[in-house]
């Protein structure tokens, strides 16, 4: 070969493609032992990251499913955290049951959530919003058709949506809360960084209903996501 790049383009190719080029000078055994310790890497990595995943679609159809991801060729990224992500990207665009999409972004979204490093908002921060609602740094809230934090097979979507806020607690564990259509409506008004007064009126207004009929299902909420580590504070009843 002319230099060294297409060497490495050329090896790289054979690693993940399985075709040996004419013009690299490798003994098959060894090229065998290389294409074996990638994938090998490269499942054991997506494997750790979408267990339930692999759980729910059988090793077998996951692992294929890993080798057409590595055949592929898409995945350009040199951190082995962000892997996963170009998994994720390359597995939504391909045809497969929804329940299966489903099931990998709310796992990528608990890869993501895990190794986040914001810190909890400080004293001064709380302050500068009195009215507002301050959530763990690493929460993500989400709709699914499907019950996918079950992973089970999937075949048929329960009759409602499912409402799940995943989170990590102040003891950087992960966490997951189910939540009503009335609750996933007011945390997202929440997240998008309305102030709860603000956010219950909305949530009262699109339920047709009165805010003090809201009020205080809202405060027990947000006080058990409290307890649980999602929320760090919120303004008290006598506040509003």
């Amino acid at each position: 070969m002319s230099n060294f790049r297409e060497l490495q383009e050329a090896l790289a190719a054979s690693v993940r493609f399985k075709v040996t080029h004419e013009d690299l000078d490798v003994e098959p055994r060894r090229l065998a032992i290389y294409q074996r310790l990638v994938f090998n890497n490269l499942f054991g990595l997506l494997s750790g990251g979408y267990k339930k995943l692999r759980r729910a679609m059988g090793d077998e159809a996951f692992r294929q499913l890993v080798r057409s991801f590595l055949e592929s060729g898409v995945s350009k990224t040199p951190y082995f955290a962000e892997i996963s992500g170009e998994f994720l990207e390359w597995f939504l665009a391909r045809e497969a049951p929804k329940w299966q999409h489903e099931l990998a972004e709310y796992e990528r979204a608990g890869i993501v959530i895990d190794v986040d490093t914001m810190d909890w908002p400080t004293a001064e921060e709380m302050e500068s919003r009195p009215q507002g609602v301050h959530f763990s740094p690493a929460i993500a809230l989400f709709s699914f058709e499907y019950a996918i934090y079950e992973a089970d097979d999937g075949l048929a979507p329960p009759k409602q949506p499912t409402y799940i806020l995943l989170y990590r607690n102040p003891h950087n564990k992960l966490r997951y809360k189910l939540l009503n259509a009335a609750s996933f409506s007011l945390m997202a008004l929440l997240l998008q960084e309305q102030d709860l007064n603000s956010a219950l009126a909305t949530l009262a207004l699109t339920m047709s209903t009165d805010i003090s009929h809201i009020q205080s299902p809202a405060l027990s909420l947000l006080a058990a996501l409290q307890r649980e580590g999602a929320v760090v504070s919120f303004p008290n009843i006598s506040a509003l």
